[in-house]
């Protein structure tokens, strides 16, 4: 099988303030940080591009839309009830090699000597 053209993961410090919606907020902010020089722990983001190759692979856009359709935003329950059924479908998909390993990688560069740290 091919390899992707895809970047499934972006080390801070490839990112930018741009990098939004590949990283979101959160990775946008570490990586603009780090190209400041200021002091953050090395890292990396699992893309928003990963995420819709999981969703697209295990073919789940169908049953999330028809989840979030059910949904009343003025209902804390209905919100509640999609938050868990949408827990339950992404955890009983499954990663494609290519991006496990991508992932595993970027983990045991991160990692280093440690062979394992939290993240």
């Amino acid at each position: 099988m091919k390899k992707s053209t895809e970047k499934y993961i972006l080390w801070f410090k490839e990112i930018k303030k741009g990098s939004i919606a590949q990283v979101g907020g959160k990775g946008a902010n570490l990586g603009e940080m780090v190209s400041f020089d200021i002091p953050v722990p090395n890292g990396f983001v699992v893309t928003a591009q990963a995420y819709f190759k999981f969703l697209k692979d295990n073919d789940l856009e169908n049953s999330l839309d028809r989840i979030l359709k059910k949904v009343d935003l003025d209902d804390p329950d209905t919100i509640n009830k999609a938050s868990q059924d949408i827990q339950k479908i992404i955890l009983n998909g499954e990663m494609c090699d290519e991006l496990a390993k991508d992932i595993m990688h970027a983990y045991a560069k991160l990692s280093g000597t440690f062979k394992q740290i939290p993240v």
